[in-house]
């Protein structure tokens, strides 16, 4: 267990942060990535680090931010004496090559209420930076009173001891992986990062008394590089992480990969429960298509902010078109009443939607599932809540809903309100 660190209270949340359940999620199920080459792999920074493939996404042809990649490559031991791992603290394992993790969402992502608890230092650039949902930039004629800007974190130089930030997950999960982003800070990158995990409350960590235990052990950093982290089996649940930055420098972005575990169901006034809700565990895996916007913002929290914060296909040029993304439920129950926003969507907005729904042990429901219908073929206007009872069996409980639209288009926010059924 590591210390305690003295306590400094982050800032007030901004009103950008307030509004925070509210932004694009990049994080859509796709099919998992291509093997890296043993070519690839060779000109790589890889190495096998008590069991977590480390990859330093300096080398090309990854994507920019991808869910966490798997790797087959010759490993070696990192520089130096190996790290330590506090006692009880789960040992992660490799992860096959021919294994990707189920639709992952970014734990630490402000669009779901992730935050800043408390830092070190934060002199150059704020800790709160770190949870951004876009990708970092670089402006290269940017300068503050405390000197260049940076889209990070990024602390005061000469720290004799170490710098760190405690951040409290947007909701509790498992983490399946990190991506630790050095993007843009190239002389002032911190050169060794390591991340600790606790499962406790808000009072607890800000009183200095939740536990922490060691997740990611020491590990060096390159300059201007993701850094993938993945474990073979999801880790324990954690609410917050206390990233440690050796000695000080610069971060910008922490992508936490990783599953909602809903530890209270969130609810509305009417009793019914959205059983698709990023909250409650729900999540997309599944879609035709995802041109311009991700399904995974379906899920989220709040209306958004743009269009860009919803879901949206290319424009089709075939008769008879459809485009369609499932949800797996977080909850499996029985659906009673839905709710479909095409908040923003304006000139782009499907004229005609329709949702069945299934049951299914599998994360993405197999080719010969049977489909129900739920809700009718409906029609939907621009930048409006719609909302329609179900038109399907309401004593049969789901796990998975599709979603179709015709022939294409946008929208923000579905959400499936009902009953979740009994644990079996």
């Amino acid at each position: 267990m590591s210390p305690a660190p003295a306590f400094r209270p982050a800032a007030a949340d901004s009103a950008e942060v307030a509004a925070l359940r509210s932004k694009t999620s990049k994080f859509a199920a796709r099919a998992p990535p291509a093997p890296v080459s043993a070519a690839t792999a060779a000109a790589a920074d890889c190495r096998m680090i008590h069991g977590i493939v480390h990859l330093s996404a300096a080398i090309g042809g990854l994507p920019r931010n991808p869910a966490p990649i798997p790797v087959h490559c010759q490993l070696r031991p990192a520089a130096g004496d190996p790290p330590t791992i506090v006692p009880g603290a789960q040992r992660p394992a490799l992860m096959p090559a021919d294994t990707a993790p189920p639709a992952p969402v970014d734990l630490a992502s402000v669009s779901l209420g992730s935050k800043v608890i408390s830092f070190s230092d934060e002199f150059f650039a704020e800790a709160a930076n770190l949870l951004k949902d876009e990708e970092a930039v670089f402006l290269p004629d940017e300068f503050t009173d405390r000197g260049k800007w940076m889209d990070g974190w990024e602390t005061r130089r000469h720290n004799k001891s170490y710098d760190w930030t405690i951040l409290q997950l947007g909701f509790p999960g498992v983490i399946f992986g990190f991506d630790v982003d050095t993007s843009h800070f190239t002389g002032n990158h911190a050169p060794v990062v390591s991340i600790e995990g606790a499962n406790a409350t808000e009072e607890d960590v800000r009183a200095g008394k939740a536990q922490f235990a060691e997740i990611l052990p020491r590990v060096n950093m390159n300059p201007g590089s993701h850094h993938y982290f993945v474990y073979e089996a999801p880790t324990a649940v954690y609410t917050h992480l206390r990233v440690n930055n050796y000695p000080d420098g610069g971060i910008a972005r922490l992508r936490v990969y990783g599953q909602v575990v809903p530890q209270t169901v969130v609810g509305d006034e009417s009793g019914l429960v959205d059983l698709a809700f990023v909250g409650n565990g729900g999540r997309a895996v599944a879609c035709s298509n995802e041109h311009f916007c991700s399904p995974s913002n379906l899920v989220l929290p709040g209306r958004g902010r743009t269009m860009g914060d919803g879901w949206e296909t290319r424009r089709s040029r075939t008769p008879n078109h459809s485009d369609w993304a499932i949800l797996k439920l977080g909850l499996p129950g029985f659906a009673d009443r839905f709710e479909l926003d095409t908040h923003q969507f304006c000139g782009n907005f499907p004229p005609l939607a329709t949702l069945h729904a299934t049951a299914s042990a599998e994360d993405v429901p197999p080719a010969d599932a049977h489909w129900t219908e739920i809700l009718a073929p409906v029609a939907l206007t621009a930048s409006r809540q719609h909302y329609f009872d179900s038109t399907g069996p309401r004593d049969v409980a789901f796990t998975h809903v599709k979603f179709t639209m015709y022939p294409d288009g946008g929208i923000k926010r579905i959400r499936i309100n009902g009953r979740p059924a009994p644990s079996q």
